[in-house]
């Protein structure tokens, strides 16, 4: 198997806490002919699942899908021995019939000349190692941040956040309407990405602020000037948020 898949099964494994045994990997180059060519590039393998139980089972296949594998539990009923059979999306080294399967997985099916419905753990299709990543890692990122989360029921003052999107020296009390509404556009509802957030809160630079508040203005379909003010604002009161001048 090629690095990014063996990152990807290590990465499904930490997250289950028991390892998967392979059965067959990837670059077979037509060795199991049951396979069809699937096995024949990279980003396919099969993992053993006789010895799991159902919720095991159902769990494998939740973590293998989440790190961004087009996964399926294989049956007697279809006619195979049972295993988890996965496919790496997004892997450049996929062989024809593996790129089909990803196809039909994103299509809610199971992969098999048989276009059967796809009966395994739904809300992972759009899902990429890739994009599994950015979530993790924004994840770590904010962790033991408090000021990360929004905090419902609080005051935002309009002055405290538009020094801040002027650059103005703030108070620690002022600073505290300002993470709150940095926290909102970010953790609340979820317009600016974790990098935006972090580098604002390192940096306190203007630019980061004004991004953020342009982008709660896109998300309100309000004139997007940069000005925190109290058309913007006065939208953070359906969320639990008091306004004051």
């Amino acid at each position: 198997m090629n690095q990014r898949s063996i990152d990807m099964i290590e990465e499904a494994e930490h997250n289950l806490g028991f390892t998967l045994k392979v059965m067959q990997g990837s670059f077979n180059n037509g060795a199991v002919k049951a396979s069809a060519d699937v096995h024949d590039g990279g980003g396919a393998a099969d993992f053993r699942a006789r010895t799991l139980d159902a919720v095991r089972r159902r769990r494998v296949l939740e973590e293998l899908r989440r790190v961004g594998f087009a996964a399926w539990l294989r049956t007697p009923a279809q006619g195979f021995v049972i295993h988890f059979h996965a496919v790496a999306i997004g892997d450049e080294e996929l062989s024809p019939g593996a790129r089909r399967q990803v196809k039909h997985y994103k299509n809610g099916l199971n992969g098999l000349a048989s276009g059967g419905r796809d009966d395994g753990p739904p809300g992972f299709r759009g899902m990429t190692w890739e994009k599994y990543q950015e979530i993790r890692d924004e994840a770590r990122a904010v962790q033991g941040v408090p000021s990360a989360f929004p905090v419902r029921d609080v005051t935002i003052s309009i002055t405290s956040v538009r020094m801040a999107a002027e650059g103005e020296p703030i108070s620690h009390s002022r600073a505290h309407d300002a993470e709150q509404f940095m926290a909102f556009a970010f953790k609340g509802i979820k317009v600016i990405p974790v990098t935006t957030f972090m580098a604002w809160r390192k940096t306190r630079e203007t630019r980061f602020f004004v991004f953020a508040v342009k982008c709660v203005q896109a998300h309100f379909k309000l004139r997007q000037d940069g000005d925190p003010g109290p058309i913007t604002l006065a939208n953070l009161t359906q969320f639990g948020y008091r306004i004051t001048d």
